[in-house]
């Protein structure tokens, strides 16, 4: 493979990499967003507290 050949695949590979990380970042920051944990947090202590049986605190 002649140098130009494996510098452009380095760079290609380097791309679709980035590009890959990028998606990556956009899925986790809208699926696990500071706003969504905290209204699933919310949701499981409301639960947790309601099925506690009278009289814990």
């Amino acid at each position: 493979m002649s140098s130009d050949r494996l510098l452009f695949a380095k760079f290609s590979e380097q791309e679709i990499l980035l590009e890959q990380r990028r998606q990556a970042a956009d899925f986790i920051a809208e699926q696990y967003s500071a706003e969504r944990e905290e209204r699933e947090l919310i949701s499981i202590w409301e639960q947790v507290l309601v099925k506690a049986p009278s009289g814990v605190n």
